[in-house]
């Protein structure tokens, strides 16, 4: 089913790209379009679906492609564990690595427009700086999120499991958000760090490689937390306790903590 493939992903957009930011980006517009295709089905009017469209516009503009990047970033260093070193994704692993990848943007991107004070973001256009509308195009964002990894994954066996995953990170940065000011605010920023930034692109890979068993799922999250509090990940990766645990789940490469410490480059 080769032709389905290609007419399902931005194929020929990807490949032209002059660079990997680029050809992450070739996907937003799939993913736009597909929503659109969507909430016309739901018999949402022009003028609804124009103002939403206008409302998405603005994660092309800040730094959510690179959050998003990190997904496809650590499944490319997955596949080489299992492959030969020099063996590149294929097209199509990478296109769906994107989806998940613009995904967690977009349900990021939603929980921060929530998050935002009175008056919106200054990355929002002044039009939907109304409580009223953040909230109520942010809500609609976060559903969009379930509908895309619905639309392209829920075939795979692994598809609840990804459910589950997106739910819980939903969750986390909900319930972290409603703790208030003060220490509270230094803990969101502890558990976006260490559960949205590191370990979720890793679980996110993992699932897509297939991998089942809960203890690893927890071993690689405490790992992520480890990281997270260390200065650097070459003191994470001296520590005794990670090495005694990454023994214990060598199906998860280390390689694949450096890609979340490099990508993202918020370990302090």
């Amino acid at each position: 089913h080769d032709e389905d493939i290609y007419a399902a992903y931005p194929f020929e957009a990807m490949q032209l790209a002059a660079n990997r930011r680029y050809r992450f980006g070739a996907m937003l517009t799939t993913l736009i379009d597909e929503i659109v295709d969507h909430l016309q089905q739901m018999g949402m009017s022009a003028e609804g679906i124009d103002h939403i469209q206008e409302f998405i516009e603005p994660i092309s503009q800040a730094d959510y492609d690179g959050c998003g990047m990190t997904v496809v970033e650590v499944y490319r260093t997955m596949l080489k564990s299992r492959r030969r070193p020099k063996t590149d994704m294929h097209f199509l692993e990478e296109a769906r690595a994107t989806v998940l990848g613009w995904s967690m943007a977009f349900l990021y991107y939603s929980h921060d427009i929530l998050a935002a004070e009175e008056g919106g973001t200054s990355f929002l256009p002044v039009s939907f700086k109304k409580d009223t509308d953040r909230m109520r195009n942010a809500v609609l964002i976060e559903s969009f999120v379930f509908t895309t990894i619905h639309k392209h994954f829920h075939d795979e066996p692994y598809y609840d499991r990804l459910v589950e995953l997106f739910l819980e990170a939903k969750e986390t940065r909900s319930l972290y958000r409603l703790k208030g000011t003060g220490e509270a605010d230094s803990e969101v920023n502890r558990q976006k760090k260490h559960f949205c930034i590191l370990y979720m692109p890793i679980a996110i890979a993992m699932i897509m490689s297939n991998i089942k068993d809960d203890e690893t799922f927890a071993a690689a999250k405490q790992m992520c937390f480890m990281l997270g509090k260390a200065q650097s990940y070459a003191e994470w990766e001296a520590d005794p306790e990670v090495k005694e645990a990454m023994a214990n789940i060598n199906v998860v490469p280390s390689d694949v903590f450096k890609v979340v410490v490099d990508e993202r480059n918020d370990i302090n």
